[in-house]
């Protein structure tokens, strides 16, 4: 299982870090992958990783928020894909669906509403992109 969950990581972080380019749909320039320092992508999955953390720049494109880019890092539990990454803002930021502590709360992250295992890093990349340039009242986080 873990080789599985960690070649479907290896393929999800490839196609994050063709983001980085100023014509990507969404932007993110990736930082931190839980497979930096291996050199092709057998090695890397048969790595037994302990902790899978990804961290990286988005740019987001709202008149408000496209000044900058904002650090965040996405979080993937044991139960991943069976459950959703956690998402949190290291860039302070004030938005409605941001916490004061980081945390980011929309409905792809949420495992009652549109998660499926097939979802994809990009595709959560691109909702955390969409409610930064388009907050949502329905996700408004408690602590921020």
């Amino acid at each position: 299982m873990a080789s599985k969950l960690n070649k479907r990581l290896y393929t999800d972080i490839t196609r994050l870090k063709l983001l980085d380019k100023a014509d990507a749909e969404v932007r993110f320039r990736v930082e931190k992958t839980p497979f930096d320092g291996f050199d092709d992508e057998e090695e890397a999955a048969n790595q037994k990783l302990a902790e899978h953390l990804i961290t990286g720049l988005i740019y987001p494109e709202s008149k408000i928020y496209n000044q900058r880019a904002f650090r965040i890092e996405m979080i993937l539990t044991d139960t991943y894909p069976m459950d959703p990454p956690k998402v949190r803002f290291l860039t302070p930021v004030y938005h409605i669906n941001v916490g004061l502590d980081g945390s980011f709360c929309t409905e792809i992250l949420q495992k009652q509403c549109s998660w499926t295992p097939t979802t994809s890093l990009v595709e959560v990349l691109k909702a955390v992109v969409k409610h930064i340039d388009e907050p949502s009242l329905e996700y408004a986080s408690s602590v921020g």
